[in-house]
């Protein structure tokens, strides 16, 4: 496993993964072959960033064993030794169970994000109770999760891509076809962002009894060769947390408008811009806003902003069911959001306005040639 700790991993492109889409039965087995060494190497990466992070954590003084962290090495060590007990598969039949295989990798695996986050939380948790958390470790912690989280989302996607095209092979789902394994050549973004917005307006609906208009403009048929899933998490992420904002916006001056204050309706307009190299998702609320010193934050996994008298309440949350779903929680969101962004050459930028509202820009490229980001791609630039 220490070979593969070290060895590259490679960086492809949507357009590398399409090319897997026009291949004969042959093209099926040597992408087969191949992903059974990239997915050994990817696994073996996610073990070393997760070796090296409890390294510097207990060099930072954390003490106790941490439960989810074991539990992740160990899973990490059995999935690669699993992979590399498969041989090569050189024939049809070895290349359908180790396209089984690989479905099941993703099923063991559900719940490594919320591991690792819970994980990170009991680490980070320990050092406040001693004194011993700084800024410094607060960026440590982010690196951390950017590199840990971009190294799986392309892992997942070359999974998940694979397996889906193999299905459509196997059915003989024509090549030429618009929708590849995950990818769309053709996407229709107002598709996505109409469902997206379904999605995040029933969410809001729920928890807050109400939620904010939502308005779509712009160019209807702005298409990219994107992965809606990718897509539809980003849009609903910025979404969800802009009906959040206007929703208890609107709860607060209820009573202002009662006594005859100024009316307040909340609203997300969705504007669809298309340039020659991206297209641009502009989603604008009027909630509340807020500061730019807290920007920052916004991008954190895991919040700063508790003092010590909260540790022991967020201590009691470690171990209990995360859901991404969710008007509010661990925070996971939008900074996994950005990375599902950034992967293939994408961008997700929030310019927060206090007591004005947020605008979000969602770039997405739309040729698909961008490389994958590398595990170090996860940093938010420094003027951000």
């Amino acid at each position: 496993m220490k070979t593969f700790e070290h060895m590259p991993y490679a960086h492809i492109s949507l357009s590398d993964m399409l090319s897997v889409g026009s291949s004969n039965s042959k093209g099926m087995l040597f992408s087969a072959g191949w992903l059974h060494r990239e997915i050994a190497t990817r696994i073996a990466h996610q073990k070393r960033i997760l070796q090296k992070f409890e390294e510097e954590m207990r060099q930072a003084g954390a003490t106790k064993e941490v439960p989810e962290a074991v539990r992740l090495t160990r899973l990490l060590n059995t999935i690669f030794m699993d992979i590399r007990r498969f041989s090569k598969p050189r024939t049809k039949h070895e290349q359908q169970a180790f396209s089984e295989f690989l479905d099941n990798v993703l099923e063991r695996t559900m719940d490594v994000n919320q591991a690792v986050t819970q994980g990170v939380a009991a680490f980070r948790l320990q050092l406040l109770k001693k004194g011993k958390y700084s800024k410094d470790l607060e960026l440590g912690l982010q690196h951390f999760l950017d590199s840990f989280f971009l190294n799986r989302i392309g892992m997942n996607t070359l999974i998940q891509h694979h397996s889906i095209f193999y299905q459509q092979f196997d059915t003989h789902v024509s090549a030429k076809s618009e929708h590849v394994g995950m990818i769309d050549k053709s996407c229709r973004v107002k598709d996505i962002i109409e469902s997206a917005v379904a999605s995040a307006t029933l969410l809001c609906e729920t928890h807050y009894g109400d939620s904010p208009s939502v308005k779509i403009v712009g160019d209807a048929d702005a298409r990219a060769c994107a992965v809606p899933a990718h897509v539809h998490f980003v849009v609903f992420e910025v979404l969800k947390n802009a009906m959040r904002a206007c929703a208890l916006k609107m709860k607060e001056l209820e009573e202002v408008e009662a006594e005859g204050g100024e009316d307040y309706d909340g609203q997300v307009k969705v504007q669809i811009v298309s340039g020659d190299e991206d297209i641009c998702i502009v989603m604008q609320d009027n909630g509340p806003g807020f500061s730019r010193g807290k920007l920052m934050d916004v991008w954190s996994y895991l919040s700063t902003t508790a003092g010590y008298a909260q540790v022991e309440e967020q201590e009691n949350a470690i171990g209990q069911p995360l859901s991404i779903q969710s008007m509010a929680g661990y925070g996971v969101g939008l900074p996994l959001s950005r990375l599902y962004a950034r992967i293939f050459g994408g961008e997700l930028v929030l310019i927060p306005v206090e007591g004005a509202g947020v605008t979000a820009y969602y770039y997405i490229p739309k040729d698909g040639h961008k490389k994958e980001l590398d595990e170090q791609g996860g940093d938010p630039p420094k003027f951000w």
